[in-house]
């Protein structure tokens, strides 16, 4: 028993009770009707009231599966997350309503828009569907793509008037390739050298070194599926533009540093504000970066409380990359005060240490996932070529159990 399980009286993971069905289809429900709600007070009061109970209370429960478990509790908290950014910390009456085009326009332009959207805005003030209805969309929108709340550093977005059926055949070749990335990095190497019994005792290279990384590929390959399958369905659907559905992750081209995989939100930056840091200080930065990789760290952790009562690993990891970031500053700033402004040597230098730096610490990560189960990977996809492959190619290729 861990020492969490005894601190809050944990049951033993055979013993909890089954999660409520279509758990984080109700939470979005209830935070919905919570964000519609006519008084701010109110939306405050029920949100605060709602979110701390369930959260004590979820970990004495299970879906039945560690992975589903981890999902389940990284979801949670991070609706959590949102819901304290758009209905503590925003007033959806007056800062939430909806512009066309991109984020980039004059002040002008900007009262404009807002003049439009006016009498939306004057609604938000009292109950109705169509309210219900926007607040709906507001939490599947989560990144605000074409609204007032639209995240920073969006990717290049489909032009107007994109075609539809064209955008249509991008994301199906697009959701082909990534099935078979995840195929790969979910069963090729299990196939080619069965299911490793402990991660520590692996040999580091090319065990530890391949498990991590297709830990981290899987991750990013599901992400990217399922977001190019619900901009295929929706689009095709009418629902929505390819405008609404510009890319989920920028560039790897632009990843020759570890702060280029750093989000950042909007609660960091109110917590700078509460402090009284200047906007675009060192102070205001830093604390935004350590108070950003503390909140993924804190997410991460619950999932695996979750799967197993105890951190496998999670916090350790996420909270190590701001001083990764931090050490790069350093050289960077050492580097421009020596007279260097950089080049192609640079970047090649940046690629090389990103790839070293996670190869070390993605290790901590998958170790715990692997060794808690919350990797599960046979079964993802109906025809597996990784099965082909690493049975006919592998050194000790064989099906798996």
């Amino acid at each position: 028993m861990s020492k969490l399980s005894k601190m809050y009286n944990l049951p033993p993971l055979d013993e909890r009770q089954p999660v409520v069905r279509g758990f984080m289809a109700g939470l979005y429900l209830v935070l919905t009707t919570l964000l519609s709600l006519p008084y701010r007070w109110l939306r405050i009061s029920l949100f605060l009231a709602l979110a701390l109970p369930v959260a004590m209370k979820l970990p004495y429960t299970t879906t039945g599966d560690p992975a589903r478990d981890y999902w389940l509790g990284t979801l949670f908290i991070g609706s959590v997350y949102r819901g304290f950014d758009y209905i503590v910390l925003t007033n959806a009456d007056t800062e939430f309503y909806k512009v066309e085009g991109s984020r980039k326009y004059s002040k002008s332009q900007k009262n404009r828009e807002k003049e439009k959207e006016e009498p939306r805005r004057r609604g938000m003030q009292t109950w109705s569907l169509n309210k219900w209805l926007w607040c709906a969309s507001v939490w599947v929108n989560n990144r605000g793509i074409n609204c007032s709340w639209e995240v920073k550093n969006i990717g290049p977005k489909p032009r107007v008037g994109y075609p539809v059926w064209r955008f249509a055949l991008d994301m199906l070749f697009r959701i082909f390739i990534l099935a078979l990335l995840i195929d790969f990095s979910g069963n090729g190497y299990l196939f080619a050298y069965g299911r490793p019994s402990n991660f520590d005792t692996q040999p580091f290279w090319p065990n530890q070194v391949l498990l991590s990384w297709m830990c981290l590929t899987h991750l990013w390959t599901h992400l990217e599926a399922s977001y190019s399958v619900a901009a295929l369905t929706t689009t095709l659907l009418g629902v929505y533009s390819p405008r609404d559905w510009p890319p989920l992750f920028g560039s790897i081209s632009h990843s020759w540093t570890v702060v280029e995989l750093n989000p950042l939100s909007t609660i960091t930056t109110a917590v700078t504000r509460t402090l009284g840091f200047r906007k675009g200080s060192i102070l205001s930065r830093y604390t935004r970066l350590y108070v950003g990789f503390f909140m993924s760290a804190a997410m991460h952790s619950f999932g695996s409380i979750m799967a197993t009562h105890q951190d496998i690993g999670n916090f350790r990891f996420f909270i190590l990359q701001p001083f990764a970031i931090v050490a790069e500053d350093v050289v960077i700033t050492i580097a421009k005060k020596l007279g260097y402004r950089g080049g192609r040597l640079a970047k090649v230098m940046g690629y090389l240490w990103v790839v070293a730096w996670l190869t070390w610490s993605l290790r901590i990560w998958a170790a715990g996932k692997i060794s808690a189960g919350t990797y599960r990977l046979p079964g993802m996809v109906p025809y597996s070529f990784a099965a082909w492959f690493g049975i006919r190619n592998g050194p000790n290729g064989r099906k798996i159990d």
